[in-house]
């Protein structure tokens, strides 16, 4: 029901997914509601979706349509009671109201209850007055001007601040409140104007904290958030403190989403506008990425959002410029994605790999295979056109042209699709050497769009590159990771090239050690034979593995 995380502890209250949604502006409200004995309310609707977990006591609860109720909140299934029938509700049970929906509640029992929700008033806010016996505690209310798109996520949190803990910095994709009930934690605002309100009753005037400011929050003050805003809180003080928090966000499902967009989106998101906070709201807190940013040895990179962003926040953005990002190839096969992208970014900073700043366009592209699960990135592979992006800027690329060698693929998997296995017999070509398989399944016109400095164009040029490597490197060895396809003809491929560096390789001497670098590709297959490819390989890896290239700072 909890989860610690250096130091921060969150209890999750309230978590349901709301379909309809009043049109903006409206009013967000975390509020309590208590019950006396015998007390009763309605039936009535309210206008906007209301969700609410019962604190304590029991309450008798009947609606005229469907609404989802969860036994144990968090820990059951959303259940959805017949219209009209009176039902219990009991502590630690959760029920989400759609807007306009006729409803009753009484307490039958000889104690008070009270329920904890969160609501969405159009336009206005709850009613004036309510029955006797019913007593409306609003905790913060706020109007804000932008909603979240429906299906939207409400979540309600307790979460418990020790001394000397903060949370990461976390982006709002919809708006949210926060409601102080104990301690006097700090609240830094890195992205967007928050309002502290003070009086949960909406009547005075709420104070406006700009971005780049921070300010202390005492015991009943409320905080609300816009759409886009990026916030922290911590605490500083020598007790702890405790506070509630409403997030709201678009539903990230299966059936709410084309499962194709999380990748255009998180890049759009990110990348191009700069924003590296906003890199949550994508990646699961499990996310690993199989293939490090260029020249990276940092492992905590390869793992979770914060390695991610903080990658950005410190390498990248401060260099780099005006990204912009097309994707003119993108497909999903089951819960993967792939997409070859074409990014335009400016060197405006200082920094990068030591460069000072040369205020140089460039131009690459690259390659990104993911693992989707209920919306969010959970895997991650990718390969770019390091060498041009690194001579564009002036820093040169230690790895010179291909070798031109004359030479001469392990057995295909079991491999059902037929684009698949057309590209499995490309690649087990590598491993055998066998240069009639890679003349068969290479079409007579196979065009190659991209090609390494000194390769030759078409089937002969995948041929040099293929000698080159099994030439070079002692016990080559093509590892097939992933193969992706829509049935279209459109084959991902993510490999993995490894043996040990024998001789001249990329016009790097032999060192004689063990290499292994990855590579995706994306061909075009027709009528049974490969037409077209691009690809990069990661030639930042293999450069470090050959001792030519010091990532930023040394090894």
């Amino acid at each position: 029901m909890s989860h610690n995380q250096q130091s921060v502890t969150a209890e999750p209250l309230v978590r349901v997914t709301v379909d309809t949604l009043p049109a903006a502006p409206a009013l967000l409200a975390l509020a309590r509601f208590r019950y006396a004995p015998k007390a009763r309310f309605g039936p009535a609707a309210g206008p906007g979706p209301v969700a609410f977990l019962v604190e304590s006591g029991s309450l008798s609860f009947s609606a005229e349509r469907a609404v989802s109720l969860r036994r144990g909140a968090n820990g059951g299934s959303p259940e959805s009671p017949p219209p009209n029938k009176e039902f219990t509700i009991e502590p630690g049970d959760e029920v989400l109201i759609p807007g306009n929906v006729v409803h009753a509640v009484r307490n039958t029992g000889s104690s008070p209850a009270t329920i904890l929700g969160a609501a969405t008033f159009p336009g206005g806010g709850p009613p004036k007055s309510f029955p006797d016996g019913v007593d409306f505690q609003p905790l913060v209310m706020s109007m804000v001007s932008t909603l979240a798109s429906a299906p939207a996520e409400y979540a309600v949190q307790r979460v418990t601040y020790a001394p000397g803990s903060r949370d990461p910095e976390t982006y709002y994709s919809g708006p949210g409140l926060y409601y102080v009930e104990s301690g006097t934690p700090i609240l830094q605002v890195i992205a967007g104007d928050v309002q502290i309100v003070s009086d949960p009753a909406g009547g005075g005037q709420p104070e406006t904290v700009k971005a780049g400011h921070e300010v202390q929050l005492s015991k009943g003050q409320g905080v609300s958030i816009p759409a886009g805003a990026v916030v922290s809180l911590g605490n500083t003080s020598s007790r702890p403190a405790v506070v509630l928090s409403l997030r709201t966000g678009p539903a990230f499902s299966a059936a709410a989403i084309d499962i194709r967009q999380v990748l255009p989106n998180f890049v759009h998101s990110v990348m191009d506008a700069a924003n590296p906070a906003a890199v949550a709201r994508f990646l699961d807190p499990t996310f690993f990425s199989h293939d490090l940013p260029p020249a990276s040895t940092a492992l905590i990179e390869k793992q979770g959002d914060f390695g991610v962003a903080n990658f950005l926040k410190t390498t990248i953005f401060p260099a780099f410029s005006g990204f912009e990002t097309k994707f003119p190839t993108l497909i999903s096969d089951g819960d993967l994605v792939a997409g070859h992208w074409v990014q335009s970014f400016q060197h405006t900073g200082d920094g990068y790999f030591g460069a000072r700043a040369t205020g140089r366009p460039v131009t690459i592209d690259g390659f990104t295979i993911v693992r989707v699960k209920d919306g969010k990135i959970v895997e991650h592979w990718e390969q770019r056109d390091i060498g041009t992006w690194h001579r564009k800027i002036g820093l040169g690329f230690p790895l010179g042209p291909l070798e031109s060698r004359q030479g001469t693929v392990a057995t295909v998997a079991a491999v059902t699709d037929p684009n698949k296995r057309v590209v499995a017999e490309y690649f087990s070509a590598w491993n055998t050497g066998a240069r009639a398989t890679l003349d068969r399944v290479l079409s007579p016109e196979f065009r190659n769009n991209q090609v390494i400095e000194g390769q030759l164009p078409g089937r002969e040029g995948i041929a040099q590159l293929m000698e080159a490597l099994r030439s070079s490197l002692g016990g080559f060895r093509v590892t097939v990771d992933l193969l992706v396809s829509d049935g279209s003809g459109t084959v991902f491929s993510r490999v993995r090239y490894s043996g040990r560096h024998q001789a001249t390789l990329f016009g790097v001497p032999p060192t004689g050690r063990d290499v292994e670098f990855a590579a995706i590709d994306l061909f075009t297959v027709r009528n049974g034979v490969i037409v077209e490819r691009w690809g990069q390989l990661d030639e930042s890896s293999l450069a470090m593995q050959l001792g030519v290239l010091q990532p930023p700072g040394g090894p």
